[in-house]
């Protein structure tokens, strides 16, 4: 992946093949190339330690255009994968918003939480 650098809300650019947007509540998303089987990387903002094992949920919106999609999602610390998960999505759906409650022995597994990200790709069913 490019190197990874925040950009002013609402803006892209694409550096050697990968892209990087702003997106609200999160530093930066990374993509690796095009929009299918390839992975994005999204930075979260960094928070602090809750000190609990409960209610640690990642919320995200997608959308499938044209065709249904899977959308493999891994929760990432440094190179660690804490959590993953698929969500399908009908084209006809529009935008669609899941959630993802982690379990207390992921929350206890993190231990950066300024370092934290949402790794995925889609994929044809």
């Amino acid at each position: 992946m490019a190197a990874q650098r925040q950009i002013p809300g609402g803006s892209f650019v694409n550096e050697t093949g990968n892209n990087q947007r702003q997106i609200p509540g999160c530093a930066f998303l990374n993509e690796t190339g095009g929009w299918t089987s390839d992975w994005f990387e999204v930075r979260l903002n960094p928070a602090s330690d809750p000190l609990s094992s409960t209610d640690h949920t990642t919320v995200i919106r997608m959308q499938s255009v044209n065709s249904n999609l899977y959308f493999d999602y891994m929760l990432v610390q440094g190179t660690t994968v804490l959590d993953s998960w698929s969500e399908y999505v009908t084209s006809a759906a529009g935008v669609v918003e899941r959630s993802r409650a982690h379990s207390g022995a992921v929350a206890d597994s993190i231990t950066d939480y300024t370092n934290l990200r949402i790794r995925g790709r889609t994929r044809a069913p």
